[in-house]
């Protein structure tokens, strides 16, 4: 996997004065924030967080299952912060980066995954009011050898947040008198469609229903495991 350091550490983290909640975390800033928050003033304690949530290789094995993950993933990752208003309160942005132009099979695949990620969001309530799709996801080269991108869509999510102060981290907390829990917000079998596991016994296609999101969580600490 290649290193984010550019990404996370390149600019100033705390530029206007009103960041809550930096990329990295911890002592050693090692694990990645789940979501950022800002504060709206200098003196209040209301803000808003947003989070993403994508899951490329799912979509491999099943355009519709790696909306809905991706939905799932940035929804999972968004709730450590006090919502103000619940997922009601919650938008969502959707990127759609897919490789529609001369390839065979991937407009109905598009379809299929839109239609999977609107019904999934009407299910829960909470409305996509915006979004921007790039559809010509391939690359030609001289030698006519073509590449392309695998269907997927970067989910974005928004939402007020009641206190900045009161946002949990992913950083575990090293306390004895401290409990693990394992929250299973699927009620689904642990199912292996996409993953590297799939892919390294070149199962992947033949595993469409794509596993399901679930919560690594503490009470002082918690992370999203859709990953």
């Amino acid at each position: 996997m290649a290193c984010k350091d550019w990404l996370t550490n390149k600019v100033d983290r705390s530029v206007t004065g009103k960041v809550a909640r930096q990329q990295t975390q911890g002592e050693i800033q090692l694990p990645l924030s789940d979501c950022g928050v800002v504060a709206l003033d200098y003196r209040g304690r209301s803000g808003i967080a947003t989070a993403i949530g994508h899951a490329p290789q799912a979509a491999l094995a099943s355009a519709e299952k790696g909306s809905v993950l991706a939905v799932s993933e940035s929804l999972t990752n968004l709730v450590w912060a006090p919502l103000a208003h619940g997922l009601g309160g919650v938008s969502l942005s959707a990127n759609w980066m897919w490789p529609c132009r001369s390839q065979a099979g991937e407009d109905a695949r598009l379809y299929k995954a839109v239609e999977a990620l609107s019904d999934f969001c009407c299910s829960l309530g909470i409305n996509v009011p915006t979004g921007k799709d790039s559809l010509s996801m391939t690359q030609q080269y001289p030698n006519n050898q073509k590449v392309i991108a695998p269907g997927t869509v970067i989910v974005s999510s928004g939402a007020e947040v009641s206190d900045v102060r009161k946002v949990v981290s992913p950083v575990l907390v090293n306390d004895k008198n401290s409990s693990l829990y394992y929250i299973d917000f699927s009620f689904d079998d642990q199912r292996l469609g996409g993953s590297a596991f799939a892919q390294s016994l070149a199962m992947w296609r033949r595993r469409a229903n794509c596993y399901q999101p679930r919560i690594f969580c503490r009470l002082l600490q918690c992370h999203s495991r859709t990953d």
